[in-house]
């Protein structure tokens, strides 16, 4: 039988460990000469799959803290991290910028809060509302064969876009999410076809910010795909 001096011992010990799952971290990512902010909720471990949340022009990392969104995956295994954009929130503008500097940027959040792990063997996902979709199709152009799952939010772009490399294509899994509301939902159809496995969502009585609008049922489809294309890879907390 365990004492009570041996149990409290333990308690003690792992008291960090539940911390470290539940309390939000705000750091920033050394790129070209400046600091990307970024806010995350962290998994214990080595070897966690990552899910990275963008934002709209209107919005910054701030709003996916606030609707619980990162919480929420937290709470089922993924290391989660929202970013402010170069030029938004408390992230400077670059000197210059173009959609190498854009791919370049991302892969560089996705190396850091990797933390040395192999996230092509791992997993992980990015979401992508809106404006945002200037920095997801640069980066999965070049650098698609990181994730295994993407989630963009009626996103900017779509239509310009001949689509990733046929590795990208078969790999990464996509869900299209778009406010009922939105005009911008006519262009679903076309992305979908830019990827083997997709499928998309028509949030009802929503609009453009669909995830703003209605974020229950936002939150419902996320979990749910990001739990199918990252499946294997989160850690049971």
């Amino acid at each position: 039988m365990i004492s009570i001096r041996s149990f409290l011992l333990l308690f003690c010990t792992f008291i960090p460990f539940i911390r470290a799952a539940e309390e939000l971290e705000t750091g920033s990512i050394k790129f070209a000469d400046i600091e990307a902010h970024y806010q995350l909720y962290d998994v214990p471990g080595t070897d966690v799959p990552v899910v990275v949340f963008l934002h709209g022009a209107k919005y910054t990392s701030k709003n996916w803290v606030d609707l619980g969104t990162l919480k929420l995956l937290q709470s089922n295994g993924f290391r989660t991290a929202a970013i402010d954009l170069p030029g938004y929130g408390k992230t400077r503008k670059l000197p210059y910028l173009d959609n190498n500097m854009r791919a370049e940027f991302l892969k560089t959040v996705f190396e850091f809060l990797g933390r040395g792990s192999n996230l092509t063997s791992i997993g992980a996902a990015l979401v992508s509302p809106s404006m945002s979709g200037k920095w997801a199709i640069p980066f999965l152009d070049r650098y698609g064969v990181m994730l295994k799952g993407w989630v963009p939010v009626a996103p900017v772009g779509v239509m310009q876009w001949g689509g990733p490399w046929e590795y990208t294509h078969k790999r990464v899994q996509l869900l299209a999410v778009y406010g009922e509301q939105d005009e911008m939902k006519e262009e679903a159809d076309d992305l979908l076809k830019l990827f083997s496995t997709s499928n998309k969502v028509i949030i009802p009585d929503a609009g453009h910010a669909c995830y703003m609008e209605k974020t229950e049922a936002f939150h419902l489809h996320l979990k749910t795909f990001i739990g199918k294309a990252l499946a294997g890879g989160k850690r049971e907390l």
